[in-house]
Formats: structure tokens, sequence, C-alpha cells
């Protein structure tokens, strides 16, 4: 739905992370049936989140990039790598001009991540390098510090639309920065 609602003049990347950092296409893109594709095809399977690393490439990513640049992220917040580094990749975002907006997932209790077919069939629960189920829940404290830390925003994982609220955040960035020029 967010891809579908981009203008003309947004181009994209899509990145997924796991047990490492993968950011598709190739290069930033207006195209909106390459970025479903690249949704549909090629994000990863869920794993072990380096988040923050994730954020860092963004930048990197981004750095050659004109106009409004934003980071829209997917996340319960439970990054498997420090809060503190998490707080410097969020302050970086800052300092570049770069908008984060944090979509919250999942809930505050404990829950086992599912692993699914292409279908949508459940196959079995994610496990732990000692064959324990692993359970994750959302971290609403790590992620309040993280949008304060970038100055961004956090689309509450309770809306009934995240994606509409998460494309209005950045339809509201359009609007101050075309007010702006």
């Amino acid at each position: 739905a967010f891809v579908r609602a981009m203008l003309p003049a947004d181009k994209a990347r899509i990145g997924s992370f796991a047990e490492k950092i993968q950011i598709d296409p190739e290069n930033f893109t207006s195209d909106k049936n390459e970025l479903v594709q690249v949704i549909r095809t090629k994000l990863q399977e869920q794993g072990p989140t380096p988040l923050w690393n994730s954020v860092d490439a963004s930048i990197a990513t981004l750095k050659s990039q004109e106009g409004r640049k934003v980071v829209l992220v997917f996340t319960d917040g439970e990054a498997h790598d420090s809060l503190d580094d998490a707080l410097v990749a969020a302050r970086a975002l800052a300092r570049q001009g770069i908008t984060l907006i944090l979509v919250a997932e999942g809930g505050t209790e404990p829950a086992r991540i599912p692993i699914r077919d292409q279908n949508g069939a459940l196959l079995e629960y994610k496990l732990d390098e000692n064959g324990e189920v692993i359970r994750t829940r959302r971290g609403d404290d790590a992620l309040r510090s993280i949008a304060e830390a970038a100055k961004g925003s956090i689309v509450a994982s309770e809306l009934p639309d995240q994606a509409g609220a998460a494309r209005e955040l950045v339809a509201s960035l359009r609007r101050s920065a075309s007010r702006e020029s």
C-alpha cells in the first residue's frame, strides 16, 4: 500500500534485515512495479535483527540522494544490539537531516516468531541455537528513546491503518518541504 501511494517524483529502495542487511533494488527507483516485486520476492526470512546496522546502511545509501530523505522502519524495537548503538544511529540520522519513521510492530506480550511457506502456511516457529522457541515483544521504551534521539516519529501498532498513517507522515514531510522552498 505504501509503495502504491508514492508520487511520481518519489524514489525508494526496500531494505530487509535478518542474518544480513540487504537493500534492493540496486538503485533508487520510482518504478512501483519493481518495488512491489522486491517486496514479494526478495525480502529475507525473519532472523536476528541487526536493525541499527541497517539504519547506518540507510544513511550511507541516502547520502547521494537529493531532496527530502526518509527512513521508514517496520520494527518491534527489539534490536538484538544495544540501545546505545541504536541511539547513536538515530542521532546520526538527525544530524544528516534524514527523517526516521518507526512503524511499531507486534505486541507487548512475548510471542513466538512464525516461519511460513510462500503461501503463508505455518511451517514452524523460530528456534534459538539451543532449540528453544524464540519469543519476541515490542519494545515501546526503546522505540520512544530512538524516535526522540532521531527527532523522528512512531506509528503506533494499535492503529487500524498503519500504512495509511505512515503515508500521511511522509506526505506531511513533502508539504513542509514545499513550504520551505
